[in-house]
């Protein structure tokens, strides 16, 4: 019964976050001609100070892309209370404009 219960409930769950879903991906843009074009933003629901990590995106797309991340992580998430020591996380990381794509620069 616990089985039947717990399949019911990640059922009720897949099916429910695919209908609830909205696709933000195709209004978040990597392009750009400089670097002022990008900026550097969470790359998930965590933080550098919660052992998150960074990534760069058009400055145009910054709000949808943490209107993305708000969907995807919800109110409640929680994160782990440590300080990232992913590349992106360094003081001297940069939003850079390569190959016409914003990205992080570690340089």
């Amino acid at each position: 019964m616990k089985k039947l219960f717990l399949y019911l409930l990640l059922i009720s769950f897949l099916f429910g976050c695919a209908d609830g879903a909205s696709d933000t991906s195709a209004e978040i843009s990597l392009d750009c001609s400089q670097d002022s074009d990008c900026v550097l933003v969470n790359e998930g629901c965590c933080g550098c100070s919660y052992g998150g990590n960074r990534t760069s995106v058009n400055i145009n797309s910054e709000d949808v892309w943490g209107e993305s991340l708000v969907e995807e992580c919800g109110e409640n998430y929680v994160c782990t209370a440590v300080i990232s020591d992913d590349p992106s996380c360094s003081d001297s990381t940069t939003a850079a404009c390569i190959n016409s794509e914003c990205a992080v620069s570690t340089d």
